[in-house]
Order: structure tokens, then C-alpha cells, then sequence
């Protein structure tokens, strides 16, 4: 059995135009992944998963930010949201100009936030425009800092 015999349940889009990839073969319309319900195709998820992704070309800036700020900053449930991998997901929020990085974020940063009333970690991401987790992270880095300088001058 050689490789022309074998086409996985869903070609990647790429290979209909390229028949040297499927040994010649026609691939069936049925084996190529459907449309995604605004009319865009979808492509295949990378894991093998068989789960269909939007596009992350599709995705307008206007879409991200309302997933992002929807779900909290919460990136696994802003990529479910707007039907892409978390990957893509990431390379989005990469180009997006309002996406702040943890490495930039200063304490007074999170004490205007808290200032204008954002309480808790998903309404402070929300206000700092930056994930959650990364924020998370960010304050217990900040809040290690501390107790360790903290310590040191005690001992």
C-alpha cells in the first residue's frame, strides 16, 4: 500500500490544488471541510482533532474584542467563542494594536483600573486589555517580588 491509497478523512484545503498530493486521485467534495456558517471556508484543526476552525483572516478586530472582552479575556473561551485555535488566537492578538503585554503592565496601571472600579481579575483584564492568565501571572510575579524582598530585609 503506498501513500496514494491512503487520503485522511479531511484533506487540508491546500490539496485541491495540488493533485501530486493525493497520488493523482480526485478528492470528493465530501472530503473537503464545509463551509462555516458566515459562508467562509473553515480549516482543520492542527491536533487531528476533526474539529473545524474559522479562519483567523475572517476574524474582523471589531469580533476579537468583543469575544475578548465577552468572555473576560479568558483566551481558551474567546477562541471557542469566535471559532478559531487558540494559536490563531494568539497570532491575533499579537497584531492587534489594544492588547497590552504583561511586560509593559505597571502596578499604577492596576491601581487606575481598580480606581475605576474593576474589581476582580476578569473585570481588570477587561479594563487593562490584556488576557487574564497573563495578568494572573503577572500580579503573582509581582506579589513573589514583594515577599521575597520582603523577607530579605527581615533577615
Amino acid at each position: 500500500m503506498n501513500n496514494a491509497d491512503v487520503l485522511p478523512s479531511a484533506v487540508p484545503l491546500c490539496v485541491e490544488a495540488r493533485p501530486e498530493l493525493t497520488g493523482g486521485r480526485r478528492i470528493e467534495e465530501s472530503t473537503s471541510p464545509p463551509p462555516a456558517a458566515d459562508g467562509q471556508r473553515a480549516d482543520e484543526a492542527s491536533e487531528g482533532s476533526g474539529r473545524r476552525y474559522r479562519l483567523p483572516s475572517t476574524v474582523t478586530t471589531e469580533e476579537l474584542t468583543v469575544a475578548l472582552d465577552a468572555t473576560g479575556w479568558r483566551l481558551r473561551d474567546a477562541a471557542e467563542r469566535l471559532g478559531v485555535s487558540r494559536p490563531s488566537l494568539y497570532n491575533l492578538l499579537h497584531r492587534h494594536p489594544e492588547v497590552r503585554r504583561a511586560e509593559r503592565l505597571r502596578p499604577e496601571d492596576v491601581e487606575a483600573a481598580r480606581r475605576e472600579g474593576a474589581t476582580d481579575l476578569a473585570s481588570l483584564a477587561v479594563a487593562l486589555r490584556m488576557p487574564r492568565e497573563a495578568l494572573r501571572r503577572r500580579l503573582q510575579d509581582w506579589a513573589d517580588a514583594e515577599a521575597t524582598s520582603g523577607s530579605d530585609a527581615g533577615g
